[in-house]
């Protein structure tokens, strides 16, 4: 299992979807679940947006915990809000 976690076995392509962190003391992947709670902080959207979103496959898709629980992964809604800011930032097509 060990050997799994470790981070200079993979290459940067394999786990570009989660961007994954190394720990660099321990070498272990370091990476963060967000609640439903923490979640709506980031990202102002109802629950039931967020689910039509994920089934359009226009936001990340949520990780089933267990039973009763799911998480998003942290880097990929902060990748999903920054590419809304990188939008916004954009000069738009239609100006002047």
């Amino acid at each position: 299992m060990r050997a799994f976690l470790e981070c200079h076995q993979y290459s940067a392509n394999k786990f570009r979807m989660l961007r994954r962190q190394c720990d660099a003391s321990s070498g272990n992947i370091v990476m963060r679940i967000l609640s439903k709670r923490q979640l709506k902080e980031l990202v102002l959207y109802s629950p039931q947006h967020i689910a039509r979103l994920e089934k359009a496959g226009q936001f990340p898709k949520r990780v089933n915990l267990g039973p009763c629980r799911v998480g998003w992964v942290e880097d990929e809604v902060l990748d999903w809000l920054r590419q809304r800011l990188d939008r916004r930032e954009a000069p738009s097509r239609h100006s002047s």
